[in-house]
């Protein structure tokens, strides 16, 4: 039986247009949900299984120095 850590990484890999040998090695997806009722909520998951939460927790911090201090695609930066 596959986990939903295992559908969500194989889901995601083809997606990410990786190189050759390369290898997708870990992910944190952060959701937000609303219901029918207009009560919202929020919540995450990372992989693969086996990931820990402080690798998550790392992954997390890397993504933010990364992405949000060195401005997107367009060349703004994130105030």
């Amino acid at each position: 039986m596959e986990t939903a850590q295992t559908e969500i990484h194989e889901a995601l890999e083809p997606l990410l247009d990786l190189g050759e040998g390369e290898i997708l090695t870990g992910w944190v997806v952060v959701y937000e949900y609303v219901s029918a009722d207009g009560a919202g909520s929020a919540g995450h998951v990372y992989g693969p299984e086996g990931m820990t939460s402080w690798r998550a927790l790392g992954l997390l911090e890397w993504a933010k120095q990364f992405t949000i201090n060195r401005g997107d695609d367009d060349g703004e930066e994130e105030s």
